[in-house]
C-alpha cells in the first residue's frame, strides 16, 4: 500500500505546479511583448544614431567649407578694424538691429565688435566682410527681403 505521505507530497507538488503554470501564463506573455517592445527600441535607437553621425559629418563639412572661405578671403576679413564695421553701419545708415540682421549676429555683438571689446566668429567675418562691400540701397534691399 502506498504511503500516505507520499501520495499527498505529490498531489501538493502537482497542484502547486498547476497554478504556478496558470499564473505565470500571463506573465509569460508579457515578457514576450516587451522583448519585442525592447528588440524595437533598440533598431530605433541604433536608426538615431545612424542618422547623429551623418548629421555630424554634415555639420564637419560645413564648418571646413566655411572656414576655408574665411580664410580664402583672410587678407580682406582681417583688415576690418572695429571702427571700420562702425563707420560702414553708420555709411549704411542702419540701425545696429538691422546693421545685425544682415551680418546675421545680435545687436550687442555689433556694438561689442564696434567698441572693440570682441571680435566676430569666422562666419560671421565672411557675411561682414560682403557687407562691407554694399551700399545703401543694396543693404535696404537686402533687409527688405528678410523682413
Amino acid at each position: 500500500m502506498p504511503n500516505i505521505q507520499q501520495v499527498l507530497k505529490d498531489e501538493i507538488a502537482r497542484v502547486a505546479r498547476k497554478e504556478i503554470k496558470s499564473q505565470m501564463g500571463g506573465t509569460q506573455k508579457q515578457v514576450a511583448t516587451q522583448k519585442k517592445e525592447i528588440s524595437a527600441l533598440k533598431k530605433q535607437v541604433a536608426e538615431l544614431q545612424r542618422k547623429i553621425a551623418l548629421l555630424a559629418k554634415q555639420e564637419k563639412r560645413i564648418r571646413e567649407a566655411t572656414v576655408t572661405a574665411a580664410s580664402d578671403s583672410d587678407v580682406a576679413v582681417k583688415s576690418i578694424s572695429s571702427k571700420r564695421i562702425a563707420s560702414q553701419r553708420k555709411k549704411l545708415g542702419l540701425s545696429a538691429a538691422d546693421f545685425a540682421l544682415l551680418v546675421g549676429a545680435s545687436m550687442q555683438s555689433v556694438y561689442f565688435w564696434e567698441q572693440g571689446r570682441t571680435k566676430p566668429r569666422t562666419a560671421q567675418l565672411v557675411k561682414l566682410h560682403d557687407v562691407m562691400q554694399i551700399g545703401v540701397r543694396e543693404a535696404n534691399r537686402r533687409l527688405e527681403e528678410m523682413g
